[in-house]
Formats: structure tokens, C-alpha cells, sequence
């Protein structure tokens, strides 16, 4: 399944349980009544071709759907334990972006499935520290994660049929264009709404938006520890030379990162309080990059400042050299090859021309 495909199946579920959480906002409204039903059938087809169309291209894999009940089971056990909590608090929009159901991630195919899980994984992350000690742990967030991305990284499907169809494919693509059109009845019969309830036309709006969605993800937390003490560190600033984002150590000592891109990088560890350090990892691909790493306590003088300064500078450097290093060799393979047909064809002339004739 494509990244557009896996972006459209997120999208119709997202427009999915908006309409149905702001029923009562559109309750009047025949018109939008009717294309919200539709739209939720055709969603339905699509989903069910989705499965097929994964089973009928890459094969039944027993591991991919033992990983998927793992993931699943997780999630929906520690979903909805973080509810309970996060009802106590009356969080009510991050209680809901939970589901404690376990068909809810089951049911689905296996693009929408990692999609759901990373989407519960996110919400859990951003809740953990109302969340942690008693309801959920930095340790379970993590296996999760691991759980998610062992799932995602395995290859074919979960899904077993029996037989299958050589156009399903073709069907499944056919299936979600018809939500593509629903999708856009739902923003034309939305307009109304622009001037009657613009908070409810906003939501319509953002919800019909189609995400990107990557394939795989690549995720990177490291978990950061007082060298004396071995306690962890929050509040520490994370950099790296591969993304542009700054993440910061929740309590409980771990940053996170989403996704990065494969490779060598250099990650850049600053706290007020403790010495700053630069630490080289190499990031692997679609599956979770765990790092652990010690701040030693103390006050950074003016030189050593200056020295770490210079050290980032260097790296940067360094960095900037390497690529523009590939991207010359690149380029001089192009010129190279350029000359060669070039010579090629020099010589295919100058052979014609000095080629005998017959009278």
C-alpha cells in the first residue's frame, strides 16, 4: 500500500469521528445526514479492499500477525488504563483519542492499524507525566514503541485469505477514490456552516485534510542519567545534526524523537547545571533506536564553553563537507559519463566518415 493510500485511510477516519462526536451540530441537516452515512459505508468497503489488496500483494506472514496482536493488545490495554486516569483529570479530548477496544485496532488492515497505534502511542507520550507512575510508565511506553515498530518493519500482511483476486488492487484504489468524492461532498454541504457555526466548519475542514503518513518509522529516544547519582535527567536539551527539531528530557530522563533519518549523526546534550557533551550514534532504519547517555554535574567554565562550541562548530562542519564531498563525486560521475558517450559518439562519426564506399 502506497504512503497516499495509508494517508487517506487516516483521513477518512479522522472526518469519521468528528462527524460522529459533533452529530448534534449537523442533527437538522438532511443534506449532511445523508452524505456522513454514505460516506461512512464507502469507508467500510474501502477498508475491507484494503485488507484484501495487502493479502493478495505481499503474502500471508504468521509473524506479521502474531506482531500485530502484540501491538494491539498492548494498546488497547494500556489505553484504557491512561483513560481512567486521564477521566479522573477530565481530559476528555485525550481520553478520547484513546480506545481501550480491542477490534478497534484489530479490525482494520495493517497500514491503518500502525497508523492508529503510533496515533495512541503520541497521545500517550504527550500525556505521560500525569500519566506515570501509577497508570503508565516511560518502560511500557517504549516496549510499546517497540511493539509498534516491530509490527510495521515485518513484511506482508496479517491478513490471511483464502484464493484472491489479481485486480484487488485495482479495486482497493477504486474503493478509496469513491471516499475521495465523499470527502469532497462533505466540505461543499459544509460551507453552510462557515457562516452558521464556524468553529464546527473548521473542524470539518482540518479533519478532510489528507496527513502525511511515512511508511516506516524511525524512532529515537535516549535516556539521559546523572553519572553520580544515576538518577534521571529532565529538562535537558537534545539536538541532532540530522533534524532540525530541538526536544527536550521529560522527567523521567527520555527524549524522544518521533522519526529521523537513517545514518550517522551527532547528538548535541545541553542542561544548565551539568557539563554539555556531543555523542555520535548511528540511526538504523524503521525500527526503535533506544541510546542511553550520562551528564556529569557541574558548572561549564568560559573555556570549556568555547571548547564545545567549537567542537559543534567542527561537526557541523564536518558534516557539511561530507556532503558536499558525495554531491561533488556525483556530479563528476555525471560529467564523466557525459564524456565518455560523448567520445563514444566521436568515434562512431569519425568511423562512418572514413568507412570505404562500393561503386
Amino acid at each position: 500500500m502506497t504512503n497516499k493510500a495509508q494517508a487517506k485511510l487516516a483521513r477518512n477516519e479522522t472526518v469519521e469521528n468528528l462527524m460522529e462526536a459533533q452529530a448534534a451540530e449537523y442533527n437538522t441537516d438532511a443534506a449532511m445526514k445523508t452524505i456522513v452515512l454514505k460516506f461512512k459505508t464507502d469507508c467500510a468497503t474501502a477498508n475491507a479492499s484494503s485488507i484484501i489488496a495487502e493479502t493478495d500483494n505481499s503474502g500471508y506472514s504468521a509473524e506479521k500477525h502474531l506482531a500485530k496482536d502484540a501491538a494491539c493488545a498492548t494498546a488497547a490495554a494500556l489505553s484504557a488504563n491512561c483513560q481512567v486516569k486521564l477521566d479522573i483529570l477530565g481530559n476528555i479530548i485525550a481520553s478520547q483519542s484513546l480506545n481501550g477496544t480491542l477490534s478497534y485496532y484489530t479490525s482494520t488492515s495493517d497500514a491503518l492499524c500502525s497508523s492508529r497505534l503510533m496515533s495512541v502511542h503520541n497521545s500517550m507520550s504527550e500525556n505521560l507525566t500525569v500519566l506515570t507512575p501509577d497508570y503508565l510508565t516511560a518502560a511500557q511506553l517504549t516496549a510499546f514503541l517497540g511493539q509498534i515498530n516491530t509490527f510495521s518493519g515485518l513484511s506482508g500482511t496479517s491478513s490471511l485469505a483464502i484464493g484472491g483476486e489479481t485486480v484487488a488492487t485495482k479495486q482497493a484504489a477504486a474503493d478509496l477514490k469513491v471516499t475521495d468524492k465523499d470527502v469532497a461532498t462533505i466540505k461543499k454541504v459544509a460551507l453552510k456552516y462557515k457562516k452558521l457555526n464556524l468553529p464546527f466548519y473548521n473542524q470539518i475542514i482540518n479533519a478532510c485534510r489528507t496527513p502525511k503518513i511515512p511508511v516506516h518509522h524511525t524512532p529515537v529516544e535516549i535516556a539521559v542519567k546523572n553519572s553520580i547519582t544515576d538518577e534521571p535527567i529532565g529538562g535537558v536539551s537534545s539536538t541532532f545534526s540530522k533534524s532540525k527539531e530541538i526536544q527536550i528530557s521529560n522527567p523521567q530522563g527520555i527524549i524522544s524523537y518521533i522519526t529521523m533519518s537513517a545514518g550517522n549523526t551527532i547528538a548535541t546534550l545541553v542542561k544548565k547545571g551539568f557539563i554539555s557533551k556531543l555523542v555520535p550514534y548511528k540511526i538504523v532504519r524503521a525500527q526503535l533506536n533506544s541510546f542511553s547517555v550520562s551528564l556529569t554535574p557541574g558548572t561549564m567554565t568560559a573555556e570549556q564553553e568555547s571548547a564545545f562550541k567549537l567542537k559543534v562548530a567542527e561537526a557541523i562542519a564536518a558534516k557539511k563537507a561530507a556532503i558536499a564531498s558525495k554531491l561533488k563525486s556525483r556530479k563528476a560521475a555525471k560529467v564523466a559519463a557525459a564524456l565518455a558517450a560523448e567520445a563514444v559518439k566521436k568515434a562512431e562519426a569519425e568511423s562512418l566518415s572514413t568507412k570505404p564506399t562500393i561503386e
